[in-house]
């Protein structure tokens, strides 16, 4: 559309495209409002919720608390049917004692590091280069990389174990019995 015209004449044949996307415009503004609207309700009538079960959920992930700890389960799950926590509710409903749990053991995790962070960013420079054929650009963008790949091989301390006492207060805090 040029500057100083706000719509099509009839004879143009742009004035039906030109009406289809304004309506859509409208439709996508009023969504967004309504977007708007559903943000602030939940953050007024917020409640936490510390079960991370808010909607009965069939399976697994909905057995972790809200927010989640360092680690998914204190053991790891038992799983012989497709939504094994459904079926865990159910044996519960009818009166089952709960499945046993295994002993915890040290959770093994890994650290976290910032050097992939830091290689994407070399990564797009090298990139941006080889698209504007730009080596002066692209090739300190693959050095970076080379020495982010360098410098992360390097490390050998890229793991911890979380303590059996720290999954214990974790379940404790959480209501789990373990």
């Amino acid at each position: 559309m040029t500057r100083r015209m706000n719509t099509y004449s009839w004879d143009t044949g742009w004035f039906g495209l030109n009406l289809v996307s304004t309506i859509g415009g409208f439709l996508m503004g009023i969504g967004f409002l309504f977007q708007v609207w559903q943000i602030l309700h939940s953050i007024k009538f917020m409640e936490k919720d510390t079960t991370g079960d808010p909607w009965n959920g069939r399976t697994l992930e909905w057995s972790i608390q809200s927010p989640a700890p360092l680690y998914n389960f204190a053991t790891t799950p038992r799983v012989d049917e497709a939504d094994p926590l459904w079926v865990e509710k159910q044996r519960i409903a009818e009166g089952h004692a709960p499945a046993p749990k295994a002993p915890l053991e040290p959770i093994h995790m890994p650290k976290n590091s910032g050097i992939p962070f830091v290689m994407s960013a070399f990564w797009f420079v090298a990139g941006f280069g080889f698209v504007f054929d730009w080596m002066w650009i692209a090739i300190p963008g693959l050095v970076g990389v080379a020495a982010c790949m360098l410098a992360h091989s390097f490390n050998y301390k890229t793991d911890y174990y979380i303590p059996v006492d720290e999954i214990k207060r974790t379940e404790a805090a959480a209501g789990r019995v373990v």
